[in-house]
């Protein structure tokens, strides 16, 4: 290893240090008094004590040199080289001054901070490395400093704006120190640019300044609990707003207060087992001021504020979204209960009275085109007095947003709040029909396939409540849902008046076929007696012809030619194979005779 890499002994104590000389001492003023009784010379005289004085430096100065100063003198070497290759090789610029303010000595760190080398600036005065304006105000300083004011600044940190080779100025840190030797006085300063820590300053305090006007500002409900005591620190304005509590009572709170007390054990175990820093989410049920049970959504992290362990909360209320997605499972369940085969009138009151327990609607009425599709009449409602004869109105401009909605296959509705439009009201006479009279009204379209086949009309007739959006959006769910079960319900009684019809026909062939088989019966009756009787008829003479054939071939009334004796053997084969098919077809008959 190089010398320059090894650490230096440490400086010796100094009792260490003067018991050492002592003994240096000691000694060489024994070896003198032992050399000198071997030198004539009168011990009471001068020149005794001068040669005994002589004899005592010449035998300890060596030993001085190599035990005391030699060691002394390489640890400060030593401490030297370590201490310039230290300042040599720092990031910061390590700056020494004079009392006049004149650089002594300008590290590389020093160099790199202010674009300039050490050669310009030595020997020149400080305030060169300052903006103009604060020149006159250091050199003010630096005077106090060499009359003993201000000493609080040294050995401490202060904030300054130093000035760069290019002109361009840069915050900084400036740490002082003053030492003194026999040249004079001495100050040290250790500068470091901070600029880049004051832009990370800056961003961070924008960014927080952010944050925090995100979290004021934020439509949702946001707060701030302290995760040990379960105290609220801070709460936005959303929240002040949403749970009906003022910001005094809110922070007056503990996040326990907002929660059902059924719930609390399970706040709390979840707490417990919480991993601090870990962003997290879930449902909860929280309690408004008035009472009001809400489902919220929270999704929550954890953070230092103020010090203290914290957590910032977002809450997004949940409640309007559970209660629909409630509705929609109830007019689920309701299209699973229309989907049994049944009549169409049965089938909408069902599905009427499904969508008013969940809709919580003052009337509803459905409307279907006949089929010229001229007029759309009703075949169903609830929350209506009149009969369903005289609710119809025409497809065309007299029959207002009815038939609109049903043309345009759109959904038309008013919000109550002004007049109803002229071009959504109905024309006399029809404008006299009271299911119709309504502000707060949508009239939702029955489509199928691309098809309207009718209207779903609802309206909130007593209240004049407007029709909130996500109410409109189960209207069309239903309407959709309507639709197809009138869809089906028609089907299902063109399948069932097809299933008479084609019953009345079969029954009406099988009697025919029955009446038709009665007389093939008999037909096949007369029939196989008529073959019975000619099949006996034929026997008899064929019977002859057979006979008398046989003879003839016998020869027993004379001799026959040999042509003769073969057309008599032709004859005889063909009677007897006519009287086989005779007697087949005898047989035949005899089996259908029974």
């Amino acid at each position: 290893m190089k010398q320059s890499d090894k650490h230096p002994a440490p400086l010796p104590s100094p009792w260490h240090v003067f018991l050492k000389v002592l003994a240096i001492i000691f000694l060489a003023e024994v070896a003198g008094i032992l050399l000198l009784e071997m030198v004539p010379l009168d011990r009471n005289s001068l020149a005794g004590d001068l040669a005994d004085a002589a004899m005592l430096i010449v035998l300890s100065a060596p030993f001085l040199w190599w035990f005391v100063i030699r060691p002394l003198r390489t640890t400060a070497l030593a401490e030297h080289v370590r201490a310039s290759i230290v300042v040599e090789k720092a990031i910061d610029g390590i700056i020494t001054i004079g009392e006049k303010g004149l650089v002594e000595s300008f590290n590389p760190g020093a160099e790199r901070i202010f674009g300039v080398t050490k050669e310009e600036m030595l020997g020149k005065p400080l305030t060169l490395l300052l903006p103009a304006r604060f020149r006159d105000r250091h050199q003010q300083g630096l005077e106090r400093l060499r009359s003993g004011g201000e000493p609080h600044i040294l050995g401490k940190t202060v904030e300054l704006h130093g000035l760069r080779d290019d002109g361009s100025e840069f915050p900084m840190e400036l740490s002082l120190a003053r030492w003194e030797t026999g040249e004079g006085t001495f100050y040290t300063g250790i500068v470091r640019d901070i600029t880049e820590r004051k832009r990370a300053e800056e961003e961070l305090r924008a960014s927080e300044e952010r944050y925090r006007l995100l979290f004021e500002n934020n439509p949702q409900p946001m707060w701030v609990y302290d995760v040990e005591t379960l105290a609220f620190l801070a709460v936005n304005d959303a929240a002040v707003r949403h749970y009906g509590y003022s910001r005094d009572e809110f922070l007056a709170l503990t996040i326990r207060d907002i929660r059902p007390p059924e719930d609390v054990p399970k706040l709390l175990e979840t707490v417990s087992k919480l991993s601090p820093g870990i962003a997290k989410s879930g449902e909860w049920r929280h309690r408004k001021k008035d009472g009001t049970i809400l489902d919220v959504e929270i999704a929550s992290h954890d953070f230092l504020f103020d010090r203290k362990p914290a957590r910032l909360v977002l809450a997004n209320d949940i409640s309007d979204r559970k209660r629909m997605e409630e509705t929609r499972q109830a007019l689920y369940r309701a299209s699973l209960q229309i989907q049994e085969q049944m009549g169409l009138q049965d089938r909408l009151n069902r599905l009427l009275g499904s969508a008013r327990e969940v809709l919580h609607l003052d009337r509803f009425i459905v409307l279907l085109a006949d089929r010229k599709e001229r007029w759309l009449e009703a075949v169903a409602s609830t929350g209506i007095d009149e009969p369903l004869e005289v609710l119809r109105v025409p497809i065309g401009p007299e029959g207002g947003g009815l038939a609109q909605a049903y043309l345009t296959k759109e959904m038309i509705r008013w919000d109550g709040l002004t007049p109803v439009p002229e071009a959504l009201r109905l024309q006399p006479p029809y404008d006299r029909i009271k299911a119709f009279r309504s502000r707060a009204f949508a009239n939702v379209p029955l489509v199928v396939q691309g098809r309207a086949i009718g209207i779903l009309g609802v309206d909130r007739k007593h209240s004049r409540r407007p029709l909130e959006p996500p109410t409109l959006e189960l209207l069309q769910l239903f309407a959709a849902q309507a639709a197809v079960a009138i869809e089906n319900a028609r089907l299902y009684e063109e399948r069932r008046l097809a299933a008479i019809q084609l019953e009345a026909t079969v029954k009406d062939r099988t009697r025919e076929l029955q009446e038709a088989k009665r007389q093939a019966e008999e037909a096949s009756g007369h029939k196989s007696e008529f073959l019975a009787s000619m099949s006996h008829e034929l026997r008899t003479p064929l019977n002859a012809v057979i006979s008398f054939s046989d003879l003839l071939r016998e020869e027993r009334v004379g001799p026959l030619t040999e042509m003769q004796t073969r057309y008599v053997g032709h004859i005889q084969r063909a009677g007897k194979h006519l009287l086989a098919l005779i007697g087949d077809i005898l047989d035949l008959s005899k089996v259908e005779a029974g």
